[in-house]
């Protein structure tokens, strides 16, 4: 009987990648299996990818995305190849998250009087871990004390006269981040 040894090609086992988030350092490793007994070397090669994405002699893929590669379904091709010449290529793509790791936010005007029947208009900027304004992020308005009222766009009304907060909030993950001004309503015969 004689027993010849077939190379058998390998099967990359990832199917998606995780995502990235533009300017901090991305890594992920290609799972590959080859059914041969001893064959676990692989050669990689990117085909497709986007520019700061590569890939080293062990499967791991890194890099870092800048801002102008925020985006979804970034095609990602990458073959392995085994010893024997035999391959399987992985199709598949990655995502480029904005960077919304929020850490502050501020608000302005900073504290206020204000006439009842007055409005201001308030602005909030969230800032991200790297100090950078966000523009993307989602600005809640909310108003502690029975001062007045306030709308989404941050336009306060003074209502009654007293002291009070105008907050402005902002989800990070799945923490609330805010920031408060006060606000005084004075009445002009006071």
């Amino acid at each position: 009987i004689n027993v010849i040894n077939v190379n058998n090609p390998p099967v990359i086992l990832t199917t998606k990648l995780w995502d990235a988030t533009e300017r901090f350092q991305y890594a992920d490793t290609l799972v590959v299996e080859d059914p041969d007994v001893g064959d676990d070397v692989f050669t990689f090669e990117i085909l497709e990818s986007p520019a700061w994405l590569s890939i080293d002699e062990f499967g791991i893929l890194s890099g870092t995305p800048g801002s102008e590669d925020v985006g979804n379904d970034i095609p990602v091709a990458i073959t392995a190849t085994d010893a024997g010449g035999l391959a399987d290529t992985l199709l598949t793509y990655i995502n480029v998250m904005p960077n919304m790791v929020l850490k502050s936010i501020e608000v302005s005007p900073a504290d206020t009087l204000v006439e009842k029947g007055e409005t201001i208009q308030y602005r909030a900027t969230a800032y991200n871990i790297l100090d950078e304004a966000v523009e993307a992020a989602t600005i809640h308005w909310s108003v502690i004390g029975e001062i007045g009222e306030i709308d989404d766009a941050g336009i306060f009304t003074a209502l009654e006269g007293g002291e009070g907060f105008v907050v402005a909030s902002v989800m990070s993950g799945d923490e609330v981040i805010s920031n408060a001004v006060k606000v005084i309503p004075t009445s002009l015969s006071q």
